[in-house]
């Protein structure tokens, strides 16, 4: 999105460093990256104009395909190796943890964390406090709005 391609440089560097190509989106690439620019040329984008632009790009390069990750149940299982992982630094160090705390977005970065120490604590391993954070400036779980926002080609509605 333009909102991270511009408050994140540093990540963009490193993928540039690694030979990646990165555009802010909405983009000049796609035509609907252009069709939003033309409306709203200051749009800071959405994950739909992402999932948009990219769906664009697979389906006219036979050389591509586009796997959906983010915002779907099964990226959970392959995330859980964040927890994994961190289980064993801690085993490493012979340390088990009183406080995990994790951040909210998408869910699936908190749920890979969590749900490794959560089967850990149902097998009576360890014990720890889960806590869920979010940022204060685009807070969902403490001052959002319940309802449902569905996604079109990058356009959110309701």
């Amino acid at each position: 999105m333009r909102t991270s391609y511009d408050q994140k440089p540093y990540c963009r560097l490193m993928m540039e460093t690694r030979g990646a190509k990165i555009h802010p989106l909405p983009s000049i690439v796609t035509v609907s990256g252009r069709e939003i620019l033309e409306s709203n040329p200051s749009y800071p984008g959405s994950l739909g104009i992402v999932i948009s632009e990219a769906v664009e790009i697979a389906a006219i390069n036979s050389n591509t395909k586009y796997y959906l990750s983010s915002v779907l149940n099964h990226v959970l299982l392959h995330q859980t190796v964040i927890g994994e992982e961190f289980i064993k630094q801690l085993e490493a160090l012979n340390k088990k943890p009183d406080l995990i705390t994790g951040c909210t977005g998408c869910w699936s970065n908190f749920s890979g964390l969590m749900f490794t120490f959560i089967r850990e604590k149902i097998e009576g391993r360890m014990n720890p406090v889960f806590q869920a954070v979010e940022p204060a400036a685009c807070s969902s779980l403490t001052k959002g709005v319940l309802g449902y926002m569905l996604m079109i080609l990058g356009i959110q509605l309701g």
